[in-house]
């Protein structure tokens, strides 16, 4: 089996937490985005519920 450092090991833990909370934080930016185009286009076209809410 193998073994790693404890301390490379929690290293390594910490940078995935950190990856995971960073795309968590870039995906809300991304709907933030996207429901502002929703918006838009709602207003402009008429369009209604054009983007589904899966919440």
């Amino acid at each position: 089996m193998q073994r790693k450092k404890f301390t490379k090991t929690i290293s390594a833990t910490i940078k995935t937490t950190i990856g995971f909370l960073i795309i968590g934080e870039g995906a809300g930016i991304l709907i933030g985005a996207v429901k502002k185009l929703e918006n838009a286009s709602n207003l402009l076209f008429g369009i209604k519920r054009a983007i589904s809410n899966n919440e």
